[in-house]
């Protein structure tokens, strides 16, 4: 899933781009923009395949 940080004129101010099959909680600190409106995007996409790592 990929999350866009968004102004009210459009531009993107911040991307982020996680999933790997689980769940979080994604911040974003708004205190460096201008006060006003700010929406956030979602682009949902399948997961793609990765190998899978072993820690030892």
């Amino acid at each position: 899933m990929g999350l866009q940080l968004i102004n009210t004129m459009g531009q993107i101010l911040e991307t982020s781009y996680h999933y790997d099959g689980y769940c979080r909680i994604e911040l974003f600190d708004l205190t460096r923009y201008p006060m006003g409106y700010t929406l956030m995007m979602a682009d949902l996409k399948p997961d793609t395949n990765r190998p899978e790592i072993i820690f030892k």
